[in-house]
């Protein structure tokens, strides 16, 4: 795979912890009250384990693009069935002490001290844990996807990732782009 050589090339010459991405995100985790080295952002713990020379997991054309996309940013990226979410407004924030919500695996998740995303209804999701209510399935047909990117990374490389995950979608799943765009919290 493509992406898996061009991960192990960058990161033979320097550690993956000096990457400028995976440093602005271990910070975001960092001053949420997350410990970056226990809970892992998806784009290094997918890195990492190509470096160990394990395979990525296959799950569907649509979760292994937003994965190829995570790999290649260093960013944690989410993918959620749109149609699954409540409301006009998604918000990512900290989670509370008592926040709570069902993970993919349907266990319950802690988002006490975790960068969390929620619509009107509930939280469903973050940079380490989804949610089962919005998780895509077979029968997904309209995807959210949700790159938590940090403003201390070079910008450049979010319109990369935006750009990328636009044309790997297109070209995998045969799905458009009808909106997409940058906001911070």
């Amino acid at each position: 795979m493509e992406a898996e050589l061009t991960v192990k090339t960058k990161f033979a010459a320097s550690p993956i912890p000096e990457d400028a991405t995976i440093r602005g995100v271990r910070a975001l985790f960092s001053q949420a009250g997350t410990d970056p080295t226990k809970d892992r952002p998806s784009g290094e713990a997918l890195i990492r384990r190509i470096m160990a020379g394990k395979g990525l997991y296959r799950i569907n054309a649509a979760v292994d693009v937003n994965n190829i996309v995570s790999i290649l940013s260093g960013c944690p990226c989410g993918l959620y069935d749109l149609d699954r979410i409540e409301g006009d407004t998604i918000t990512v924030f900290v989670g509370a002490p008592g926040t709570i919500y069902e993970g993919i695996s349907g266990k319950s998740v802690n988002g006490e001290s975790r960068i969390i995303t929620s619509d009107s209804r509930s939280v469903f999701g973050g940079p380490v844990a989804d949610s089962k209510r919005t998780c895509v399935t077979s029968e997904t047909k309209n995807l959210l996807m949700l790159i938590y990117f940090p403003t201390t990374a070079p910008k450049e490389k979010l319109d990369k990732a935006m750009t990328t995950a636009i044309a790997l979608m297109s070209h995998c799943c045969g799905a458009t782009a009808t909106a997409s765009g940058k906001s911070s919290f």
